[in-house]
C-alpha cells in the first residue's frame, strides 16, 4: 500500500515548521489517508502528536511503489537518494522561502521534483519569481484550537525571544514606563503552556524574523492579544493595519511606540481596542484547523489524480 511520507528536519528545539508537518500527517490520517513522518536518528520533538514517526536509524527507508515523498525546503541528500526512482512522486513542502535555495528547489530538474507547495502566499510568490514556476499551491499552517482568550491580565506582554534575544532590553530602554509592565518570555514551553500565556497576555510582541509565514502572531490573535512588532516578511500574508501594529525589520523606534499604544489600548478597552481584537481573531480564523484540513485534502486529492493514481491506493492499513 502506497504512503504519503513527510520528511522531518533535524530538530533540537521547539519548531513551528515541524509542528505543521506533523499536523499534516495527523489530518491526513484522520481522513483515512496513509500518511507518516520520517525522522533523522537525532530528531527530538517537544509536542505531543498522534502522527506515526518512523526513525531512519539505518539510512533511507524503502517505501512502496506510487508513494509520495514530501521533503522540507532545505533537504538535498534525501531527495537525491530517490531522484532516480520512476515510481516515487517527489514533492517539496516549503515553509520558508529564505531557506529554499539550500535545498532541492535550486535544481528541481536535476532532482526530478514533481511538485512544490507552500504554507503562505508570500512563499508561493517567492518560488514563482525565483524559480520561474507558474503555480504553487498554498496550504496554510493551522492555528490550533487550543489558542483562545482567557481572563486577561493588564499590562502583560508575551514575547518569543529566540530570534531577537537582545531586542527586548533595547525596547525596554526606549520605554520609561516598561518597568511597570509584566514581560513574559515564551521559550521552550509546551504548547499548552504557550496557549495559557497567550490567553492571559494583553499584548503580544512579535519578534518575527525571516519568516515564511509566522505562526506565533496568529496564535496570539486567536488568544485575543493585541499584536505589536515585526511582520518578519512572511507575516505580510495576514498583517493589516486593522489587526495589529506592524513594522518592517529594523524599525525599533516604531515598535516601541506601538507597544506603548497597545498597552494603553488594552488599559482603556475602548472601541478601537475591541475592533482590533475582533479583527485579529477573524484573521486567525482564516487559518483554522478546519479550513486547513479542507485545503490539505484538496491539494493531496488533486495530486493523486494528476499522478494518475486512485485515493484507494493510499488508504490506511496496518503498515507501510
Amino acid at each position: 500500500m502506497a504512503v504519503i511520507a513527510y520528511f522531518l528536519p533535524v530538530c533540537n528545539t521547539p519548531s513551528g515548521g515541524v509542528k505543521v508537518i506533523l499536523q499534516h500527517v495527523e489530518l491526513l490520517r484522520a481522513n483515512g489517508i496513509n500518511a507518516v513522518a520520517f525522522a533523522p536518528p537525532n530528531f527530538k520533538y517537544f509536542l505531543e502528536t498522534s502522527a506515526p514517526i518512523i526513525f531512519m536509524n539505518e539510512g533511507f527507508i524503502k517505501v512502496p511503489s506510487k508513494s509520495f515523498l514530501v521533503f522540507p525546503e532545505v533537504e538535498r541528500t534525501a531527495v537525491e537518494s530517490v531522484s532516480a526512482s520512476d515510481d516515487i512522486y517527489r514533492v517539496v513542502f516549503c515553509q520558508n522561502h529564505y531557506e529554499m535555495s539550500r535545498g532541492a528547489l535550486s535544481d528541481a530538474k536535476g532532482f526530478r521534483l514533481h511538485d512544490v507547495f507552500a504554507c503562505s502566499d508570500v512563499i508561493a510568490e517567492a518560488i514563482c519569481n525565483t524559480f520561474k514556476v507558474r503555480n504553487v499551491p498554498v496550504v496554510p499552517a493551522p492555528v490550533s484550537k487550543i489558542f483562545k482568550p482567557l481572563e486577561k491580565k493588564l499590562r502583560t506582554i508575551a514575547f518569543m525571544p529566540r530570534k531577537m534575544p537582545d531586542l527586548v532590553e533595547r525596547l525596554k530602554n526606549l520605554i520609561p514606563e516598561s518597568s511597570l509592565w509584566s514581560w513574559i518570555p515564551i521559550d521552550g514551553q509546551c504548547e499548552e503552556d504557550v496557549a495559557r500565556i497567550l490567553g492571559y497576555a494583553s499584548v503580544f510582541l512579535s519578534l518575527s524574523h525571516r519568516e515564511g509565514l509566522g505562526l506565533p502572531p496568529l496564535e496570539a490573535m486567536a488568544a485575543g492579544c493585541i499584536i505589536a512588532g515585526f511582520h518578519g516578511g512572511g507575516g505580510r500574508s495576514y498583517a493589516t493595519a486593522e489587526n495589529g501594529f506592524w513594522h518592517d525589520e529594523g524599525d525599533i523606534i516604531g515598535v516601541a511606540k506601538s507597544l506603548r499604544r497597545s498597552i494603553n489600548l488594552s488599559d482603556e478597552k475602548t472601541d478601537p481596542f475591541s475592533q482590533m481584537i475582533d479583527e485579529g481573531r477573524r484573521t486567525a480564523d482564516n487559518f483554522s484547523m478546519d479550513k486547513v484540513e479542507k485545503d490539505l485534502l484538496m491539494y493531496w486529492r488533486s495530486r493523486i489524480r494528476i499522478a494518475g493514481r486512485q485515493e484507494a491506493d493510499y488508504q490506511i492499513h496496518s503498515g507501510l
